[in-house]
């Protein structure tokens, strides 16, 4: 990231060299650009050189919708480094005075992935927030925002998990019917396991991060077959419409998005420390089906405890390792 950085330049001094048939050029893209104020560009999402990423785009054509009246950028960029390589397409749209990022995909190609997606949706938050606190009085509709399809699959190579990524990331469903196939899906799947959930507590479930974060004791599996909490296991499975908007900055999923991917947390302790940021009603709710379905944890006297250190000390003594 650069004070001085200018989005057109960056698109061209990270291009393929020659004139290229998939690219706009040089002056369209500094003019689509130049209603952006330069303290906004140099949070460009896809400059994460600061992170100790390289970018190299392949495409960036310039478009329109609507009789012309959206003008739109189309975007294809690999952003990589030693270890690491994703490729990225998506869609910045001019709607009146707002942006929107469409993003079509996020592939991984190579390495973990741990940080890029919080890497990359971070910076597109900053750069869109940034964005709107240059404008004034905005209205509802107004909020610029990001869009895409948080995609989770086995059947695919790599295996795409970003039901479950993205709903650690702050992002809610875009639309109301999402949210209801996504309650019943879930109420669904928890009774595979044994987890009855009644039809008042499913209703409590509004935003990704609640189905994601849901933990009861009854564990799951993920792709590889690994014992994972529920929510998580579920999530791995499904796909959803995914949508982030500069407005509500203190709203729940992201108050849990902030704390999730707060760095110097140990990874297991990660959700238990969100979950503190949710809503009081949702942290009942997981604590009534915890205490219900978690299990019980068998104690023994200290009496016991001596007669089976001495059991195990005198066979240690007549060589049993046993």
């Amino acid at each position: 990231m650069s004070e001085e950085l200018k989005i057109s330049e960056h698109i061209y001094n990270n291009a393929p060299c020659g004139k290229q048939s998939n690219f706009a050029d040089f002056q369209s893209l500094e003019e689509v650009f130049s209603s952006i104020p330069q303290d906004v560009q140099k949070l460009w999402p896809l400059d994460l050189s600061d992170k100790g990423y390289k970018t190299r785009y392949e495409q960036a054509q310039i478009g329109s919708e609507q009789l012309g009246f959206v003008q739109n950028v189309l975007l294809k960029a690999k952003v990589f480094n030693d270890q690491e390589s994703y490729l990225l397409k998506f869609k910045l749209s001019f709607l009146d005075d707002k942006l929107v990022f469409d993003y079509d995909s996020i592939l991984q190609k190579k390495g973990s992935g741990n940080n890029f997606a919080n890497a990359i949706m971070h910076r597109s938050q900053e750069f869109l927030t940034g964005y709107d606190n240059t404008r004034s009085q905005l209205s509802k509709g107004d909020f610029s925002e990001i869009n895409f399809q948080a995609s989770s699959t086995t059947q695919s190579v790599p295996i795409l998990s970003g039901g479950y990524v993205w709903a650690n990331q702050g992002f809610d469903f875009k639309s109301k019917s999402d949210l209801l196939e996504m309650r019943k899906s879930f109420k669904a799947f928890a009774h595979q396991y044994g987890v009855e959930i009644s039809d008042k507590d499913i209703c409590r479930f509004n935003k990704p991060c609640h189905f994601a974060a849901f933990g009861c004791g009854v564990q799951g599996q993920d792709s590889q077959g690994r014992k994972v909490h529920l929510g998580k296991a579920f999530m791995l499975k499904k796909s959803w419409m995914a949508s982030w908007k500069t407005s509500q900055p203190q709203a729940e999923e992201k108050r849990y998005a902030a704390a999730y991917n707060q760095r110097g947390i140990v990874p297991s302790s990660r959700r238990r420390k969100a979950v503190l940021k949710l809503s009081k009603a949702y942290q009942s709710l997981l604590r009534k089906y915890y205490e219900h379905y978690a299990p019980k944890q068998t104690k023994i006297s200290k009496f016991e405890a001596y007669k089976r250190l001495a059991v195990k000390r005198f066979k240690q003594l007549i060589g049993i390792t046993r």
